[in-house]
C-alpha cells in the first residue's frame, strides 16, 4: 500500500513472531506479514471508499487536501504542486 510506510510495523510483526506473542496457532512470519498486508488493503479500500475514491489511482494525484502550517520551501520540496495558503514551518524547523 503506498499510502502507508510499513517498516516499523514489519519489525514488530517479527519481533513478536519470535517471541512468541502471536496468539493462537503457530504462524510463520511469511503467513503473519501477508495478514498484515491483507488488513492494511482491506483498512484502506474501506477508507477510499467512505471518501468516494473509486481507484487507487485516482486517490494517488487528486490532491484531496491542503497544506497548512509548512512554508513553500517544504511544499515545494515534499508535497509539489499542493496548495497551502498559510506559511509555516520551514526545512530548519523540522530537521533542527
Amino acid at each position: 500500500v503506498d499510502a502507508v510506510c510499513p517498516t516499523l510495523a514489519l519489525e514488530v510483526i517479527s519481533a513478536m513472531q519470535a517471541d512468541g506473542l502471536v496468539g493462537g496457532q503457530k504462524k510463520t512470519k511469511a503467513e503473519l506479514t501477508e495478514k498484515y498486508f491483507a488488513a492494511l488493503s482491506a483498512g484502506m479500500l474501506k477508507v477510499m471508499s467512505k471518501m468516494g475514491i473509486s481507484t487507487l489511482a485516482s486517490y494517488k494525484g487528486a490532491q484531496i487536501f491542503e497544506a497548512i502550517g509548512l512554508s513553500s520551501e517544504v511544499i515545494d520540496a515534499a508535497f509539489p504542486m499542493t496548495i497551502s495558503r498559510v506559511e509555516g514551518a520551514r526545512l530548519d524547523d523540522l530537521c533542527g
